[in-house]
């Protein structure tokens, strides 16, 4: 009971994975696709969609994410070679002290946002989507609390448990969101997607790098996943795949993907709005340039 209780926690923390214990490239594409199939991505592509055309939008999320998959594959390479995290092959550029507390921090003051805001969003999803259709009031300081937990519990298993979650879990998300896809062009049309009249404010170079900045901590650690790839080939493989498909309509028809129930549920739930739509059901949604107090908060993006 105790080896198995042993060996279904992670024990490859920050030691080399042997050649023994390395992944086929697809289950690395999984995780790759997990991170972009999620919450935080969506908000991203809400932000930019409110301020830029549809095909502005597509475009700079296009580039960003060939930027994005470029930075991962090199980052990427190391861990396939060495086998180690990525602040155990810092160490060789910053020294273990220099590894142990200046990129540890950099790496916390990145994720605390990252994590806040996917906890919270979830939370609140969860709670508005108990409450709509059971009649069930759950606090979302419970939910965000009690979600956050499972977040977490991923950490703990490690690379299996992450692979497992995946495999499950992007399936059903890109299920999710081709529903969501289908409702909003069936009852809003591809016409009323291109007649959005964005505010205008931001220009493609922001754009592009709001994509690229969304994602840039998940580049620079890459090799926490691909350090269990046999090959650099593999890596090339595994990030690709995991990053650019996902990512494009993550960035790409937001009042199609984001007019699914669960995500107006979470935005009836939270304070945020990115856009005036959510808040209603499809049908109801009208092209038209969106207001201040409805455009999504900067703050998503960490």
């Amino acid at each position: 009971m105790t080896e198995k209780r042993r060996s279904f926690v992670e024990q490859r923390a920050l030691t080399a994975v042997p050649a023994g214990e390395r992944q086929h490239w697809l289950a690395v594409a999984a995780i790759q696709a997990g991170y972009m199939v999620s919450v935080t991505s969506l908000w991203t592509g809400a932000l930019i969609v409110t301020s830029m055309t549809l095909t502005d939008t597509i475009v700079a999320g296009t580039i960003g994410y060939l930027i994005v998959v470029g930075l991962s594959v090199l980052m990427g390479m190391q861990g396939s070679d060495l086998g180690v995290p990525t602040i155990e092959a810092s160490t060789s550029a910053f020294g273990e002290k220099g590894a142990q507390w200046l990129i540890s921090a950099l790496l916390i003051a990145s994720l605390i946002g990252w994590f806040a805001i996917n906890a919270g969003l979830v939370g609140a999803a969860f709670s508005g989507l108990l409450s709509e259709s059971f009649g069930v009031d759950v606090p979302v300081i419970v939910s965000t609390i009690g979600w956050g937990l499972i977040m977490l519990a991923t950490a703990v298993v490690g690379f299996g448990g992450l692979k497992i979650l995946n495999a499950i879990g992007v399936p059903i998300m890109i299920v999710v969101c081709a529903i969501g896809v289908w409702v909003g062009i069936r009852d809003q049309g591809l016409a009323a997607l291109q007649e959005v009249q964005p505010d205008g404010k931001m220009t493609m170079v922001a754009a592009i790098g709001v994509v690229v900045g969304g994602y840039a901590v998940g580049a620079l650690t890459a090799a926490d996943v691909t350090r269990y790839q046999r090959t650099r080939v593999d890596v090339a493989k595994a990030v690709t795949l995991g990053i650019r498909p996902p990512g494009s309509p993550c960035c790409g028809p937001e009042p199609c993907c984001l007019s699914s129930p669960a995500v107006r549920i979470s935005q009836r739930s939270s304070s945020a709005r990115g856009c005036r739509c959510w808040a209603s059901s499809a049908s109801s949604c009208r092209p038209g340039r969106p207001t201040p107090a409805t455009r999504t908060p900067r703050a998503s993006t960490s």
